[in-house]
């Protein structure tokens, strides 16, 4: 084996390895990569959870405030109605309970 040729063979070598190393430092990357991505991904996931689950409790705390605006109303429409018994009982001279006054007589 001439020197020419030992030289060649240890540049073949020293090519060959440095095509290991870049592949495997490829390599790494590309897993350092995925992995990132994987992260960003669940890190994603969980920030919709969060986003979802505060959606859910706007709906809910939403739902709650038509409830108590219905509740109201509806309180309001019986004091109204209420009041409108009361008054046209005392126009009708206590005509509102016909049962009390059918008794009676």
């Amino acid at each position: 084996q001439t020197k020419a040729q030992r030289r060649q063979q240890e540049q073949k070598q020293r090519e060959e390895q440095r095509k290991k190393e870049e592949a495997a430092a490829q390599a790494e990357k590309e897993r350092a990569a995925q992995e990132l991505a994987a992260a960003q991904a669940a890190q994603e996931a969980e920030q919709a959870k969060k986003n979802k689950k505060q959606k859910q409790k706007e709906k809910e705390k939403e739902k709650q405030k038509q409830a108590e605006l219905e509740k109201q109303k509806q309180q309001q429409q019986q004091r109204t109605a209420l009041v409108l018994q009361r008054s046209a009982g005392n126009d009708s001279g206590g005509m509102i309970c016909p049962i009390s006054s059918s008794s009676s007589s």
